[in-house]
């Protein structure tokens, strides 16, 4: 697929995760719903990746922003053609969690796995936004 090309149907969704069983059953999960999903197993090829796919939804493990969060957000934002959903999915979801993926430019934040309801609300809203 050339560089520019957009896939014909489907949200198209970016996982960046380190841990690829978890970026997996996260696509499995994903695949249930009208979308076509592709996975970064680091930061530098989920920017790479967000610049040549145009990712509707962004979702990212936030144990790899340990070291700066918000400069990784601004420039996930800055890669991709048309703003996306950016959401932080973490193994844990405690108050400043939530606060901290806030700060960081995230605009929702997720305890993995998402609940099916959780990951239908997702979905919903960045079908929305990308319409």
């Amino acid at each position: 697929m050339k560089a520019d090309a957009r896939p014909a149907s489907g949200l198209r969704v970016l996982i960046i995760d380190r841990q690829e069983e978890t970026a997996a059953s996260l696509a499995f999960m994903l695949a249930q719903h009208d979308t076509v999903v592709r996975i970064a197993l680091d930061l530098a090829v989920g920017l790479d990746e967000a610049g040549r796919f145009a990712p509707e939804l962004c979702i990212v493990d936030t144990g790899l922003l340990a070291v700066d969060g918000p400069r990784y957000v601004k420039a996930l934002r800055q890669r991709c053609p048309v703003p996306p959903l950016l959401v932080a999915m973490s193994g844990f979801a405690l108050p400043h969690d939530v606060q901290r993926a806030s700060r960081a430019g995230f605009d929702r934040h997720f305890d993995a796995p998402p609940r099916p309801d959780e990951l239908d609300r997702l979905l919903d809203e960045a079908r929305q936004r990308s319409a």
